[in-house]
């Protein structure tokens, strides 16, 4: 995912983390000059990232606060990796708000056929491309991957990832 969002970005971008999973994508966007601010309701998996502004609270609550909301902050990206199926999908309509100019949003979620959807809510892509109009999608992009390190043990996640552009 980062050598896909890397060059998209202008030096020094601001980058918002929703529901931060992958510390080390956060740890290479920071080492690129990024000024990335994390946040989940629980602390980052495998420690402090340095360089990496973590606010440990619940995603919805942050961005939908009252000081969150005047005026909203400007963002070159917003991840939304691997939350969508845990929280409120409308609240894709905030956040457009808070892009940059030619700002993006990264989503990575799951097709409906994974697993993971039999246990919490599926987001269809017509959903979030309807939300989140008018930004363009740049790409989409659905494949397999190992969900763990042992090929024998680990499931099949079915991923789906879209990225949208602000013009």
């Amino acid at each position: 995912m980062f050598v896909a969002l890397a060059p998209r970005l202008p030096p020094g971008a601001r980058v918002l983390d929703l529901g931060s999973r992958n510390p080390s994508l956060l740890q290479q966007l920071a080492q690129r000059g990024c000024h990335v601010t994390a946040v989940d309701p629980q602390p980052p998996a495998g420690g402090d990232c340095p360089n990496v502004a973590f606010q440990q609270a619940d995603v919805e609550k942050f961005v939908r606060s009252p000081s969150a909301a005047s005026p909203p902050p400007r963002y070159d990206l917003i991840l939304l990796h691997e939350i969508l199926q845990y929280i409120d999908p409308t609240i894709l309509r905030e956040l457009r708000d808070w892009l940059a100019p030619r700002g993006l949003i990264s989503i990575m979620t799951f097709a409906e056929d994974d697993p993971i959807c039999q246990e919490h809510q599926f987001v269809p892509r017509e959903f979030i491309e309807h939300v989140l109009a008018p930004l363009v999608k740049v790409e989409d992009r659905q494949y397999r991957q190992l969900d763990g390190p042992e090929p024998r043990s680990a499931p099949w996640r079915h991923v789906i990832e879209l990225l949208f552009q602000k013009q």
